[in-house]
Protein backbone atom coordinates (compact mmCIF):
# COMPACT_ATOMS: atom_id res chain seq x y z
CA UNK A 1 0.00 0.00 0.00
CA UNK A 2 1.35 3.31 -1.24
CA UNK A 3 0.65 6.79 1.20
CA UNK A 4 0.16 9.71 -0.11
CA UNK A 5 3.01 11.72 -1.91
CA UNK A 6 2.07 15.01 0.62
CA UNK A 7 2.88 12.42 3.40
CA UNK A 8 5.79 11.40 1.98
CA UNK A 9 7.25 14.54 1.54
CA UNK A 10 6.84 15.47 4.90
CA UNK A 11 8.07 11.92 5.97
CA UNK A 12 11.02 12.94 4.19
CA UNK A 13 11.53 16.29 5.43
CA UNK A 14 11.41 15.02 9.12
CA UNK A 15 13.83 11.85 8.37
CA UNK A 16 16.63 14.72 7.51
CA UNK A 17 15.55 16.80 10.41
CA UNK A 18 15.54 13.74 12.95
CA UNK A 19 18.86 12.67 11.46
CA UNK A 20 20.62 16.25 11.75
CA UNK A 21 19.20 16.55 15.10
CA UNK A 22 20.45 12.87 16.17
CA UNK A 23 23.86 13.57 14.69
CA UNK A 24 24.22 17.07 16.78
CA UNK A 25 22.99 15.71 19.62
CA UNK A 26 25.86 12.63 19.47
CA UNK A 27 28.39 15.42 18.68
CA UNK A 28 27.61 17.18 21.76
CA UNK A 29 27.77 14.03 24.35
CA UNK A 30 31.15 12.89 22.69
CA UNK A 31 32.54 16.69 23.31
CA UNK A 32 31.02 16.18 26.76
CA UNK A 33 32.65 12.96 27.40
CA UNK A 34 35.68 14.41 26.26
CA UNK A 35 36.07 17.04 28.44
CA UNK A 36 35.52 14.79 31.39
CA UNK A 37 31.92 15.69 31.97
CA UNK A 38 29.48 12.68 32.48
CA UNK A 39 26.21 13.31 29.93
CA UNK A 40 23.16 14.01 31.47
CA UNK A 41 20.73 11.31 31.16
CA UNK A 42 18.39 13.31 30.14
CA UNK A 43 20.32 13.66 27.08
CA UNK A 44 20.62 10.19 26.66
CA UNK A 45 17.28 9.65 26.81
CA UNK A 46 16.02 12.49 24.56
CA UNK A 47 18.94 10.45 22.09
CA UNK A 48 17.09 7.30 22.35
CA UNK A 49 13.64 8.64 21.75
CA UNK A 50 14.92 10.56 18.81
CA UNK A 51 16.43 7.39 17.28
CA UNK A 52 12.87 5.66 18.28
CA UNK A 53 11.54 8.17 16.15
CA UNK A 54 13.67 7.80 13.12
CA UNK A 55 13.05 4.45 13.36
CA UNK A 56 9.41 4.32 12.96
CA UNK A 57 9.70 7.29 9.89
CA UNK A 58 12.25 4.54 8.01
CA UNK A 59 9.34 2.11 8.42
CA UNK A 60 6.60 4.03 7.49
CA UNK A 61 9.20 5.83 4.23
CA UNK A 62 9.45 2.44 3.27
CA UNK A 63 5.65 2.67 1.97
CA UNK A 64 6.31 5.95 -0.12
CA UNK A 65 7.83 5.65 -3.72
CA UNK A 66 11.19 6.95 -4.37
CA UNK A 67 11.60 10.67 -4.35
CA UNK A 68 12.53 12.58 -8.10
CA UNK A 69 16.06 12.98 -6.55
CA UNK A 70 16.29 9.46 -5.29
CA UNK A 71 15.37 7.85 -8.69
CA UNK A 72 17.62 9.76 -10.28
CA UNK A 73 20.56 8.73 -8.12
CA UNK A 74 19.57 5.32 -8.23
CA UNK A 75 19.84 4.96 -12.09
CA UNK A 76 23.04 5.97 -13.29
CA UNK A 77 23.26 7.86 -16.95
CA UNK A 78 26.15 5.25 -18.20
CA UNK A 79 27.52 2.08 -16.79
CA UNK A 80 30.02 3.11 -13.97
CA UNK A 81 32.62 0.52 -15.26
CA UNK A 82 31.35 0.68 -19.22
CA UNK A 83 34.81 2.82 -19.96
CA UNK A 84 36.72 0.00 -18.43
CA UNK A 85 34.91 -2.89 -20.58
CA UNK A 86 37.37 -3.04 -23.91
CA UNK A 87 39.64 -5.60 -25.98
CA UNK A 88 42.58 -6.40 -24.69
CA UNK A 89 44.59 -5.74 -27.50
CA UNK A 90 41.70 -3.46 -29.82
CA UNK A 91 44.99 -2.35 -32.10
CA UNK A 92 46.22 -5.45 -32.78
CA UNK A 93 44.94 -6.58 -36.49
CA UNK A 94 46.96 -9.93 -36.54
CA UNK A 95 45.67 -12.97 -36.38
CA UNK A 96 47.28 -15.63 -33.37
CA UNK A 97 48.74 -17.51 -35.58
CA UNK A 98 51.45 -15.36 -36.99
CA UNK A 99 54.44 -14.69 -34.59
CA UNK A 100 53.93 -12.35 -31.33
CA UNK A 101 55.70 -8.88 -31.87
CA UNK A 102 58.92 -8.52 -29.67
CA UNK A 103 58.69 -5.37 -27.37
CA UNK A 104 62.39 -5.57 -27.09
CA UNK A 105 65.65 -5.34 -28.86
CA UNK A 106 68.50 -7.43 -28.79
CA UNK A 107 70.24 -4.63 -30.07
Amino acid sequence: MSISPDRCQQLRKLHTQLTTQIQLLKENNQKEEREGADTSLEALNTLKSLQSSLKRVMLEMEQCPPSTEEAAAATPATSPAAWLNRAWYPDSTENDDSEPELLIDDN
